[in-house]
């Protein structure tokens, strides 16, 4: 994002930023079936997810000619709808193998930029899709 939005200025070099927050909350259907002497599973989910981007800050830089001392950069959270798919294996009921992809929808960014104390609302981001694929492995107890 930051890449995007600062292009080819290198802004991006002195930024700060906290973690993005994704919790989707997902609904769905599995369907589970035996083959020798281990059992394989597929799934399918819908539902939305809560985002968060976390805040962004930048000290001691230059903006349109100006030196800043604290640029902070807020961002609003947001949902979207989504759905992942998956499947998985389950070894001697013990272990399990799977994979997942979750389609999380496009987030449409807004924040508000402090410059120096001086706030004002940032609505021009780009939208972004959210995905991620996973792959876990486990130990059923």
């Amino acid at each position: 994002i930051a890449e995007e939005v600062f292009g080819d200025s290198d802004m991006e070099d002195y930024l700060s930023t906290k973690p993005i927050r994704n919790i989707p909350i997902l609904t769905g259907l599995k369907y589970q079936s035996e083959v020798g002497s281990m059992e394989i599973y597929g799934m399918a989910q819908i539902g939305i997810n809560l985002f968060k981007i976390g805040d962004w800050e930048m000290e001691d830089v230059y903006y349109e000619g100006y030196p800043i001392d604290l640029m902070k950069f807020e961002f609003d959270g947001g949902s979207t709808f989504g759905f992942a798919v998956g499947a998985g294996l389950i070894f001697n009921q013990s272990f399990t193998l799977s994979a997942r992809y979750f389609s999380l929808g496009e987030a449409k960014l807004d924040a508000t930029v402090d410059v120096d104390g001086d706030s004002m609302p940032w609505e021009d981001l780009p939208d972004k899709k959210i995905s991620m694929f996973v792959i876990t492995a486990g130990i059923n107890f």
